[in-house]
């Protein structure tokens, strides 16, 4: 059912052209997810195109979403456009290919689960495992909605439960919420503010950071697929040798080394007068340097680091004089739990500082 333009003048009838602009009206609302009469104020605005044929860009949809998370953040549609009016503020970047979005289906949430033969609940779940509001059912499906659905499928048909496939989904948003958010807080801290101290304003700066992302974010989720791609192969490398390692067992040809790997626990003193003395940036930068070298150190002989937390880390070696691998214990993910729970009881405690580097043999 559509909704009346009234309000929006001769621009927005339901004769002629009018009509036309209308439906677009209709299919922006839908392809960005906001509610129909929120575009028909930002058409009367002219926070978007009147006319027809550039209402229903791309560009006009990423700017009804954006408009409508600042809306919802506080910021008024008139506010904004203020703003753009007097050349303070530049909304440019929305019409760089990195804000592509995937393209909506010609089908609501409800359509897809039903197509899918999962009820709106999994959707639900599907959404806030990767912390995204969850949708409402007359919503339109995007197309990686289906997708994760596909995965989901998949899973489910090799016996996956739902709930394991709703933590792994999990697992990847909050690291990949890290990356994100690790990649603006470089931009801002290294490039941004240097030529914010040099006189650029928020306009500039805008631009400014839509020309690189341009040029720089293609280049970078290669980097982040390479680097997936390298973990995964070491991995499923360490998973088949389990396998191996399982064979040889029952077959009566070999057995396990029982004595278990020994984990080396490191903390650097003094980190919370550094950070309190020289603030975050500073302490930062030396625990990211104390990482390089005891990942390097631990690496040459024979270690894998296992986890850090702040200034402190772990790194687990196989049995003396033997480098680590996957056949010198039934698993690594206890090293896992041990050092996780390790460094979580001692994080509260930080003002009472160990010595540089403590190991234990485990």
């Amino acid at each position: 059912m559509r909704v009346s333009a009234s309000g929006l003048g001769s621009n927005v009838k339901r004769q002629g052209t009018g009509a036309l602009v209308s439906d677009r009206i209709q299919e922006v609302a839908e392809r960005a997810n906001v509610p129909e009469d929120f575009v028909q104020q930002l058409v009367a605005a002219g926070g978007l195109p009147h006319a027809e044929a550039e209402l229903g860009s791309p560009r006009a949809v990423r700017r009804a979403r954006l408009l409508w998370s600042w809306r919802e953040a506080g910021l008024t549609v008139e506010t904004v456009i203020a703003l753009v009016n007097r050349g303070a503020l530049s909304l440019a970047f929305l019409d760089a290919p990195v804000m592509d979005l995937p393209e909506r289906l010609d089908r609501s949430y409800e359509q897809l689960a039903a197509d899918r033969g999962v009820p709106m609940s999994f959707v639900h779940a599907l959404h806030q495992s990767l912390g995204f509001a969850a949708p409402e059912p007359g919503d339109r499906a995007g197309e990686d909605d289906a997708t994760m659905l596909e995965v989901a499928e998949l899973f489910r048909g090799a016996g996956a439960g739902d709930d394991a496939t709703l933590r792994l989904m999990a697992v990847y948003a909050d690291n990949l919420r890290r990356v994100a958010k690790a990649e603006a807080d470089y931009y801002e801290t290294n490039i941004e503010r240097h030529f914010r101290a040099a006189g650029l304003d928020e306009r500039q700066l805008i631009e400014l950071g839509t020309q690189l992302g341009d040029r720089v974010i293609g280049l970078l989720e290669r980097v982040l697929l390479m680097v997936y791609r390298r973990r995964r192969e070491h991995v499923w490398t360490e998973h088949a040798i389990n396998h191996v390692e399982e064979a040889l067992e029952s077959s009566g040809l070999q057995q396990r080394v029982v004595q278990p790997p020994a984990i080396c626990f490191v903390d650097l003193t003094g980190y919370t007068r550094l950070t309190e003395e020289r603030g975050d940036e500073a302490a930062a930068e030396v625990a990211g340097r104390l990482i390089a070298l005891v990942n390097d150190i631990s690496r040459r002989r024979g270690g894998r680091p296992v986890r850090w937390l702040g200034d402190g880390g772990c790194s687990t070696f196989g049995s003396p004089g033997q480098p680590w691998s996957p056949a010198s214990t039934w698993s690594s993910a206890p090293l896992w739990s041990i050092c996780h729970q390790s460094m979580w009881a001692s994080t509260p405690a930080r003002s009472s500082h160990r010595t540089a580097t403590s190991t234990e043999g485990l």
